[in-house]
């Protein structure tokens, strides 16, 4: 499904490397910027990996890790880690840096309940379905669209909010 953060994790060895894009969580685009075969040929394992927030951007104790297709045989709990560890980098590298989110970032559907102040996101910002979000935060900027489709607890648009694109209700 291509959600916060996705990538296409490559066995090495015993080890898995796992593939990002700034900017994108497109498995699509993450396998053609690395050059990954989309399939299990000989001398290929690979799958698409995502990790998604729980209630938080910045605590990852709640984020949930999952497979885009099924688990592969291959892959072991140790993988698991190792590939959660590598997410999380290539997150923090997108985001905290001044709080600005390269790209756009797609939250739909996760248990997100709040987001910091001061949240710039550099494409659209997707909040369809996040009912444990009751309020957007001062000083949000998004350079593209807003979706919030389902967010029944937010009721109104911050006066510091800049929305570049359309707003999704």
């Amino acid at each position: 499904m291509c959600q916060l953060i996705s990538g296409v994790a490559v066995l090495s060895g015993d080890a898995v490397k796992v593939f990002t894009l700034p900017g994108s969580d497109s498995h699509l685009a993450i396998r053609a910027a690395h050059n990954i075969r989309d399939d299990d040929g000989v001398g290929t394992r690979q799958t698409p990996v995502e990790y998604s927030p729980g209630s938080t951007l910045t605590e990852f104790d709640d984020w949930v890790f999952r497979f885009d297709d099924l688990r592969p045989a291959w892959w072991t709990d140790a993988m698991t880690d190792d590939a959660q560890r590598q997410l999380i980098r290539a997150f923090r590298a997108r985001f905290e840096k001044n709080g600005h989110y390269g790209g756009s970032l797609d939250l739909q559907g996760t248990g997100i309940t709040a987001l910091p102040d001061g949240l710039t996101v550099g494409g659209s910002l997707d909040l369809q379905g996040c009912t444990g979000i009751t309020a957007l935060p001062d000083g949000l900027t998004v350079g593209g669209s807003l979706d919030l489709w389902g967010c029944t607890g937010i009721t109104e648009i911050p006066q510091s909010a800049q929305i570049s694109d359309d707003i999704y209700r």
